[in-house]
């Protein structure tokens, strides 16, 4: 099915989640939610700003993602990102379960789990480098471990609907689980694989443990076994900024993290996050969050979520 670019379904997601400030749930056939009548949108193509993570639970189908057709089967797993436009052709019949997720919604240390390998392949380098060569060595889950992930999803669904004071911390430690067993099953599945997708994920797990460190490009592609170039072009399409532009912006967390919660000196700070020239630091703090380091100290919890760059880095 062709379809016109310009008549694609733009769903804003007030329908599934329960307010703007929390954007998490628990949508399919199995979890018996919303995704049926008027408001069922798996065979019209559509977009919109969440993350969408995808488990076929029965069946086969088609998924097409941005006009280009990727067959599934009972037991594929996959993500499918903001502005990202899809839908499913009709074919057997099948079911579906989808967690829905804005992480700029939820208050959970996605920066940490950067520093997992299967974390960075399936929730950040794939959806962003996928071909139909790179969706054949998708996710598959033999059936225990779809039963397992099944479960916490049906779980987390019911925790989001029960109307208790709890349930919103219960449901936040719930994804924690389901994030990690999802990043530790695609990191044993890239054990077994020679590809260019793991070894970009290896990559940000990398600049991310070790962000003290001053990594020179030709040194990251070598680890990767890439040339320069390619593993550079690689590396900013899977992550939406260059490895040395990635590796500032992991200092800069750091230090705003410190800024935050230390009284240590700005100079400090710096050299600690890996900067040797505090001006330097200070010039690169103001451009990445739009204020002076001593500026952010002193609004704190004033300031927005987010900064400039990861925001327009989120949208490329």
């Amino acid at each position: 099915m062709e379809y016109d670019t310009d008549n694609i379904l733009r769903i804003s997601g007030c329908e599934f989640f329960s307010g703007p400030d929390f954007k998490l749930a628990v949508v399919g056939k199995n979890a018996g939610c919303r995704r049926c009548g008027w408001n069922d949108y798996t065979f019209i193509p559509h977009s919109h700003d969440f993350s969408e993570m995808v488990l076929v639970t029965q069946g086969e189908g088609i998924q097409n993602i941005d006009g280009v057709d990727f067959p599934l089967r009972q037991g594929d797993l996959f993500l499918l990102e903001g502005k990202t436009a899809h839908f499913f052709r009709k074919t057997s019949e099948f079911a579906l379960l989808n967690l829905l997720f804005d992480r700029q919604t939820l208050d959970l240390p996605w920066e940490r789990f950067q520093r997992c390998n299967g974390y960075n392949l399936f929730f950040m380098v794939e959806p962003r480098l996928r071909t139909p060569r790179t969706f054949c060595q998708r996710l598959h889950l033999p059936i225990a471990q779809q039963k397992t992930l099944e479960d916490m999803l049906l779980n987390l669904q019911t925790l989001l609907t029960e109307k208790k004071a709890e349930n919103e911390l219960l449901a936040l430690a719930r994804l924690i689980e389901i994030i990690l067993l999802v990043s530790n099953l695609c990191e044993d599945r890239q054990s077994q694989d020679d590809d260019m997708l793991p070894r970009i994920g290896e990559a940000v797990a990398l600049l991310e443990k070790n962000f003290t460190r001053n990594f020179s490009l030709e040194d990251l592609a070598q680890r990767a076994c890439m040339s320069t170039r390619n593993f550079t072009r690689c590396f900013k399409r899977g992550t939406g900024m260059s490895p040395i532009a990635f590796l500032q912006a992991v200092r800069l967390r750091h230090a705003a993290g410190l800024l935050k919660n230390s009284s240590e000196r700005i100079s400090e700070i710096a050299f600690q996050c890996g900067f040797r020239d505090s001006n330097y630091f200070t010039k690169m703090f103001a451009l990445y969050y739009g204020v002076s380091p001593m500026a952010y100290r002193k609004l704190g919890s004033q300031l927005p979520p987010g900064n400039k760059l990861e925001r327009s880095a989120t949208k490329s």
